[in-house]
């Protein structure tokens, strides 16, 4: 399978997604179209409501789906909508939704009900013959998706009982979007640094989300993190931190 016959489909806080994906000649495309007035975002809610064309992106419309082998989804909402859409213009190829929140996370969407949509995307799996994949062992438990381990735990030879500390000594380090974190996460780094704990945070904000002066000197101020950009700044740090959601059950 070359790379010319999958393509990825994504959301606007999926910039990481995005840049993997560039990097191994993978085309991505966004699902659904970026209203900015409050006139078009009423409009393409009740696009998406009921399940309307015009909901989708134009570059989406007018793609040639057909020609495709595997057609990867990030984590959209109305999942349901997005596999119909794709397995009714091409009855063959395979279909990969990765999720990259618990089934519980719903964020700062207003109106949308995660769990009836994800049923009905559950229901009608044999119909449409895709694939579910999930960092979240619970989940996949539950709903009989594919477990995507994304997280390998790295030890150095010799290591001995003054491992912690000799990693806290180097730093803790976190990178990821905010999600609501971003109190936790000050706050954590308050204590880390009373600690003499040298603590490096890259949280992304939310686009739709206002801060306070604070939190705004504490976020991330250029956004979006290029991805070897963060994996340079792991290798520097010997203690890599993850602030999971409210009854997670694995780590990306």
């Amino acid at each position: 399978m070359n790379s010319q016959s999958i393509l990825s489909l994504i959301s606007p806080e999926n910039y990481l997604q995005k840049e993997l994906m560039s990097a191994n000649g993978i085309k991505n495309i966004y699902m659904y179209k970026l209203p900015m007035s409050k006139v078009e975002k009423i409009f393409f809610r009740l696009c998406r409501e009921f399940n309307l064309e015009k909901m989708y992106s134009e570059e989406l419309r007018h793609f040639d789906l057909s020609t495709l082998d595997l057609v990867i989804i990030h984590e959209p909402i109305f999942p349901d909508y997005v596999v119909k859409y794709i397995r009714q213009r091409n009855p063959k190829c395979r279909i990969i939704l990765i999720m990259w929140n618990t089934l519980a996370y719903t964020g700062s969407l207003k109106f949308y009900n995660k769990q009836k949509h994800f049923q009905r995307l559950l229901q009608d799996r044999d119909r449409y013959n895709y694939s579910v994949l999930s960092f979240d062992k619970e989940d996949c438990h539950l709903y009989g998706m594919t477990y995507n381990n994304q997280f390998t735990f790295y030890c150095e030879a010799g290591d001995d009982e003054n491992a912690l500390d000799h990693a806290l000594n180097h730093g803790v380090f976190f990178c990821g979007r905010d999600k609501n974190r971003i109190g936790k996460a000050m706050a954590l780094g308050k204590w880390l640094e009373q600690s003499s704990i040298p603590f490096t945070c890259w949280m992304v904000p939310e686009f739709d989300k206002s801060y306070a002066a604070d939190q705004i000197a504490f976020l991330k101020k250029d956004g979006n993190v290029p991805y070897d950009a963060m994996i340079s700044e792991m290798k520097t740090h010997k203690f890599l931190l993850d602030l999971v959601q409210k009854d997670q059950h694995g780590i990306t």
